[in-house]
């Protein structure tokens, strides 16, 4: 609250119906990315089988955190400069949930293909077998001693660094390798056109 104000950069294109939307956006060749979500609020992962998705025509890739771990994909966890804040717990944070979900809507896989049906189709076919978990849902029960963790690696006082991983996407989409030129529209979205893939 005591922090200088600072306006949003892009609250003059939004309010005046200038804004750029990756809906308003026809890229040549674009691959179309859909993501597996979790339905449940906390629960574990007991395993993903992908295989009728990646064999539906038109799919490119069915990535999992199995794929982002051999990549080499870590940690994308994103944390804005807090003043004062030398304490503040920065748990890992994966590309794609990989042991645990730990809320409703975690990207557990991304489904990439030719076009958008496509994708939807395939990303409908992943199979992910979920051990449900009991969530905390409340303030005074979460600080307790016994309250379960989503983060059981670390303790409650447990201090992390802030390490970003920057990916290359295209070393995730094997074997039909398709490197993805993106244009960046806003934090949030971005259009990739894809080149030198096999039919």
């Amino acid at each position: 609250m005591s922090l200088p104000f600072e306006p949003r950069i892009e609250d003059h294109w939004l309010l005046t119906g200038t804004g750029r939307f990756l809906d308003d956006e026809r890229v040549a060749a674009a691959a179309h990315g859909v993501f597996v979500r979790s339905p449940h609020g906390f629960a574990g992962i007991r395993g993903i089988d992908a295989s009728e998705a990646r064999h539906q025509p038109g799919v490119l890739a069915v990535l999992t955190a199995a794929d982002m771990q051999r990549a080499g994909i870590g940690n994308v966890a994103v944390v804005a400069p807090i003043p004062n804040g030398a304490g503040l717990v920065v748990p890992l944070r994966p590309a794609l949930a990989g042991d645990c979900v730990r809320h409703v809507g975690d990207a557990v896989a991304l489904v990439v293909a030719d076009n958008e049906a496509a994708a939807r189709d395939a990303a409908e076919l992943v199979a992910v077998d979920y051990e449900p978990r009991d969530p905390v849902t409340d303030v005074a029960r979460a600080v307790a001693p016994d309250a379960p963790s989503s983060w059981r690696r670390w303790s409650r006082a447990a201090r992390l660094p802030n390490t970003i991983a920057r990916p290359t996407v295209s070393c995730c989409i094997a074997p039909r390798r398709a490197p993805l030129h993106c244009a960046r529209m806003s934090p949030r979205r971005s259009a990739s056109r894809r080149i030198g893939c096999a039919s």
